[in-house]
């Protein structure tokens, strides 16, 4: 298994953003994996929970809302630079990941 921390003048840089993003990564990854059960489990058959579906389906709208805004916010930082990238017209990676989503 490959080691991918950053090694020499990477990890001794002071305020490295490596941490934070490992942070981010962890709580958005815990976030969507509910978030992808509840809209994709029915479609591969897997049950849902009775308060989720029939006369409360909303409430399973609600719940990937709840599920879904908190990733978007701890991901902000590619949504804004995205969009200063297509006012400079530059194209960076930041406007790629903000395009596709």
């Amino acid at each position: 298994m490959q080691n991918f921390e950053p090694t020499g003048a990477a990890a001794a840089m002071p305020g490295s953003a490596v941490p934070q993003i490992k942070r981010r990564l962890v709580i958005s990854a815990c976030l969507l994996i509910p978030l992808f059960y509840l809209g994709l489990g029915a479609a591969f058959g897997l049950p849902l929970p009775p308060f989720l579906t029939g006369d409360n389906a909303m409430w399973c709208g609600i719940v990937q809302l709840v599920l879904t805004v908190p990733v978007c916010w701890l991901n902000r930082s590619y949504f804004i630079n995205g969009c200063k990238s297509i006012t400079a017209k530059k194209i960076t990676d930041d406007q790629r990941i903000g395009s596709i989503i």
